[in-house]
């Protein structure tokens, strides 16, 4: 605990408090009555002022140094590309799924559209092979 010096002359407040009109007894109760508070009140302020100081080394050390927010820095960037490298490579996979679902669209439409024709023309020569048939026996 601090020790803070303080400047009690007891001798001077017993005159004082003589001159007053207290007794000898008197006087040295209110004298130890008052040395008492004082010691009371320096205790609480020596011990707020070391609490302080525990208080600011705490926080010292829990502060954050340039130094520190530089490699935090370094390993939240360092995160940030790793993300985005993932990133491009899920958006790879899914360009080459989207070319391969497009791909296959492509060909199925081929088909259709080649099932499509092949069901035209075979509709059309059966017309035709009906229009005719029905011209000649008319």
């Amino acid at each position: 605990m601090l020790t803070m010096p303080l400047s009690f002359d007891a001798l001077d407040w017993l005159a004082q408090f003589k001159a007053a009109g207290f007794s000898e007894r008197q006087a040295k109760v209110q004298i130890a009555v008052i040395e008492k508070a004082v010691a009371v009140v320096v205790e609480a302020t020596e011990k707020k002022i070391s609490d302080n100081r525990l208080l600011d080394e705490k926080t010292r050390q829990e502060l954050a140094t340039k130094g520190d927010l530089e490699i935090e820095s370094t390993k939240i960037r360092a995160e940030i590309d790793k993300l985005r490298a993932e990133t491009d490579v899920k958006l790879a996979q899914i360009e080459a799924k989207i070319e391969r679902i497009k791909a296959d669209l492509e060909l199925k439409i081929e088909k259709l559209r080649n099932s499509l024709v092949m069901w035209l023309v075979g509709g059309f020569i059966t017309q035709t092979a009906l229009l005719l048939t029905v011209l000649q026996w008319r």
